[in-house]
């Protein structure tokens, strides 16, 4: 009887911070070729650019963090300045730079809408 994979913990070696998602990690290391356990269906990748949640640190300058974003090629969706998160579609590439950008608390896939 064969087990069925996880693909978030498929991947042997993590590529990316403890700070970003696992199954970010699966994206990243099939993009880059260094895996060949394709990502989940229901991540959206859209022309080389996955969809993500960032946090933001309480005392980190949200602007500063949202410009970051942009200058790494982030289309952003959306932000709120007062649960420090933005949403949309990160460059795959981008993911390592991303996650060490001091303002970045976590990266989780996904672009959920901010409710209130």
């Amino acid at each position: 009887m064969t087990t069925p994979t996880d693909p978030a913990s498929a991947a042997a070696a993590t590529t990316l911070p403890a700070n970003v998602g696992r199954v970010l990690d699966v994206v990243y290391q099939f993009h880059t070729g260094a895996s060949t356990v394709a990502p989940p269906s229901y991540i959206k990748i859209v022309d080389g650019a996955v969809s993500v949640m960032i946090s933001g640190t309480v005392d980190g300058d949200f602007a500063a963090l949202v410009d970051s974003l942009r200058n790494l090629g982030m289309q952003i969706n959306a932000t709120d300045a007062t649960i420090l998160a933005v949403t949309g579609l990160l460059p795959i590439d981008q993911l390592p730079t991303a996650s060490q950008i001091p303002q970045v608390r976590s990266i989780t896939a996904g672009d959920s809408p901010f409710l209130r």
